[in-house]
């Protein structure tokens, strides 16, 4: 067994030393294509062409023009004819075999005076001009926006397209660069990058005479890199013997191929072996990967099929079709290119693709769309101190550029702050802003200030100069003791009836917030919410009021711990002391929907454990934030616009990106979520903000038996269905849920 372990470790040290080599290849040949061949093809976009269909004859010695355009047939030249020199250079072995372009370049505009042999073995000096754009693309640009325009449109694109592979291949290795199949992804991003790009075209045509090794030294990385990613998904080995031969042979044949056959034969021979391998991968992802594996791996084997196809479509017509189809389908091939990094990029901040840092790609989002705004309003400067020169007169200049230094300093931040906050809202579909949900998460995670009662018998009331509005002792008939808790809103004061002794928590609305028309609304909301309740495993409100500007709510006193406190103390519970919790939870739950009234914040921190003779008894909290669903309580706007509803660990899908359409299954949701973390103690989904919002709305809820295997199936069953992403999905009573988490019988699993 020891030698067994010992080989596995040393064959998984091996591959990982080996995609790291790899990747340094992949990361040279990028460099070196981007930097060597981003300036020949600058140089290149300054040429142009004389379309002849040049191909060399089968024995290798002549070239053949075979599609000669209207201009030269016009002046004398035929299909068939040899071409022997250009300006009076003789054709010779500069021309590589494979990569002969199918046009003769020349400076565009210039003349190209070409010595072709006719048929007869005449020979003639015809000069042309070359008037056309040298690479493809260009040759489109042009079609469309004419020669100008060709040269920047056709640089700009093809550094956007080279851009795109390396930045997705960059966040990759800088965020899981210990992930063996990220790296991997990195590495052929990377050379299929410089290799469908039209740098490495100038280069080859640049240096006809080293083509071959030009074309090994990026492509059959290439094929090595894909060949293993196709075959290692998601796993990052081999899992079968045969797959290694397979490897091997398509190696093999793709090195033989490329240097000792045509691009006829190539083409029709191995585009079988990457057919083979997508239709293995898809086979896997329908067959063996788990709900989260498919859901992150269905845009990345979209992107692997539409490379494959933009890759050997394009290719596969100039073989057999010729110079005039191939560029027919040329732009089509290189759309389907570029939904690669599209694609990739989409399953890594959509999806969480190898677990990649999601908040890292809302940055760079971020940071286009700074870069963005900077480059327009560098034009608005420019507009604004044209119009503020016009106005003011030539002999203002200085103060013209001062005032459009002002404008555009004012108008940037709230313009940046209002497209981030469009962005979170149309590209992530967030209903409110992440910036806003950040806030809130930080709110309800700032450390609650307990005074322990036994230790200390003294009014702890705080300072005038903190909080005027809280500088009292008396509020409501009450004597304020001592502060059990300090929460976001305010205070929770330990009172007395003056005239009963009765003992009660006075919960008072922190100063500053008294002036909040907002605050205020939702402090009313949660004290006429109680008041239309009455339920023992809901909290009691005795009165409320406004004394001296000063809004309190009295409440029924409940001694004990919170069961987060109680969480942090005993996680993870058994079935037995968790059941009987989440079982009172649920029933206030349910009691409250039956008056059409949703909680919105169900969570640990709002559960309150009376201790009873022999029992624990839960207690549910903070109706601040509710909602009534049939509109009977209405307190003048929304009171959540802009501003997360609930909390984030514990949102359902619907409060993120819905507000309007929450009910009662909602809270069923955040109380699936609390139970998970009552039976593992842990959350289901975790992580930063963005990825915990993200896990909500599009990760399957897990197996709460890979944290507690002593889980029964139902009882896992019951959670997973709780966390549904769809309400109609869910339990539809919280006492449905609570009821299924202990039966005898198994409950198949599912999500």
């Amino acid at each position: 067994m020891t030698m067994t372990t010992d080989t596995g470790a040393n064959a998984d040290i091996r591959a990982r030393w080996f995609v790291r080599a790899l990747w340094l290849i992949a990361a040279a040949i990028a460099v070196g294509v981007g930097s060597v061949g981003l300036v020949t093809f600058a140089r290149f976009t300054g040429e142009g062409v004389v379309p002849m269909g040049a191909a060399w004859s089968d024995d290798g010695q002549r070239v053949i023009l075979q599609s000669p355009d209207e201009a030269a047939l016009a002046a004398g030249v035929q299909p068939g004819d040899v071409l022997v020199g250009i300006n009076g250079i003789p054709v010779g072995s500069r021309v590589e075999r494979r990569h002969l372009p199918a046009v003769v370049s020349a400076p565009l505009g210039d003349p190209v005076t070409f010595t072709v042999q006719h048929a007869n073995a005449t020979t003639q000096n015809i000069t042309l001009t070359a008037d056309m754009p040298r690479l493809a693309l260009g040759r489109v640009f042009a079609s469309i926006f004419g020669l100008s325009a060709a040269r920047g449109l056709g640089i700009t694109f093809e550094i956007a397209l080279f851009a795109a592979f390396i930045s997705v291949a960059a966040l990759l290795s800088i965020r899981r660069r210990d992930n063996l199949m990220a790296l991997l992804a990195a590495a052929a991003l990377m050379t299929l990058g410089a290799r469908s790009s039209a740098f490495h075209l100038a280069l080859l045509q640049a240096y006809g005479e080293i083509g071959t090794p030009i074309m090994l030294t990026t492509a059959y990385p290439l094929v090595i890199i894909v060949g293993l990613y196709l075959l290692w998904f998601p796993i990052g080995h081999f899992r079968r013997r045969w797959e290694i031969a397979f490897f091997i042979v398509y190696s093999s044949v793709e090195l033989v191929i490329s240097l000792t056959s045509t691009i006829q034969i190539y083409y029709a021979v191995v585009p079988f072996f990457y057919i083979t391998m997508v239709s293995l991968m898809v086979r896997r992802y329908r067959s063996e990967f788990s709900a989260v594996q498919r859901q992150q791996a269905k845009w990345l084997i979209i992107g692997v099929v539409l490379g494959v196809l933009g890759f050997f479509i394009p290719g596969a017509v100039n073989a057999y079709l010729g110079d005039a189809a191939y560029l027919t389908v040329y732009v089509f091939g290189r759309l389907l290119v570029v939904g690669v990094p599209i694609t990739i990029a989409f399953a890594v901040f959509r999806y969480r693709l190898y677990e990649v840092d999601l908040v890292l790609n809302r940055g760079i989002v971020f940071g286009g769309v700074t870069g963005a705004l900077g480059v327009a309003f560098v034009g608005v400067f420019g507009l604004l101190n044209a119009i503020f020169g016009g106005l003011l007169g030539a002999d203002q200049d200085a103060l013209a550029v001062a005032l459009s230094t002002a404008a555009v300093i004012l108008l940037y931040n709230p313009t940046r702050k209002r497209v981030q906050l469009l962005v979170d809202r149309r590209v992530f579909g967030l209903r409110i802003g992440m910036d806003a949900m950040r806030r809130e998460q930080d709110w309800e995670h700032e450390p609650t200030k307990r005074i322990n009662k036994r230790a200390s018998n003294t009014i702890e009331i705080p300072k005038p100069d903190h909080n005027a509005a809280l500088a009292l002792t008396q509020i409501g008939g009450y004597t304020l003791q001592s502060i059990l808790g300090r929460g976001g809103m305010g205070e929770v004061y330990h009172g007395e009836d003056h005239s009963t002794g009765r003992m009660a928590a006075i919960k008072i609305l922190r100063g500053d917030m008294a002036h909040s028309q907002e605050f205020r609304a939702r402090f009313e909301r949660e004290a006429k919410t109680l008041s239309a309740l009455d339920h023992p495993n809901i909290v009691q409100i005795i009165s409320y009021g406004v004394e001296d500007e000063r809004f309190y709510m009295v409440l029924e006193y409940i001694e004990g711990q919170t069961l987060a406190e109680y969480l942090s103390e005993h996680k993870p519970l058994s079935l037995e002391r968790a059941v009987p919790l989440l079982s009172d939870v649920a029933a206030a739950l349910d009691y409250a929907h039956s008056r059409q009234i949703v909680h919105r914040d169900v969570k640990p921190r709002n559960v309150m454990l009376r201790q009873t003779d022999d029992s624990l008894r839960a207690v549910l909290m903070d109706f601040g934030i509710v909602k009534w669903l049939d509109g009977t309580v209405s307190l003048g706007g929304a009171l959540t616009d802009g501003q997360m509803i609930g909390t984030v660990d514990y949102a359902a899908p619907e409060q993120i990106t819905a507000a309007n359409e929450i009910d009662g299954r909602a809270d069923i949701y955040a109380l699936g979520v609390m139970a998970y973390a009552m039976l593992t103690g842990e959350l289901p989904f975790k992580g930063n903000v963005g990825q915990i919002i993200f896990a909500h709305l599009q990760q399957p809820p897990p197996d709460p038996r890979n944290v507690n295997p002593m889980l029964s199936d139902a009882t896992a069953g019951a959670i997973i269905r709780c966390l549904a992403k769809k309400p109609t999905a869910r339990f539809q009573t919280a006492g449905a849920f609570v009821d299924m988490l202990k039966p005898v019988e198994s409950l198949e699993v599912s999500a």
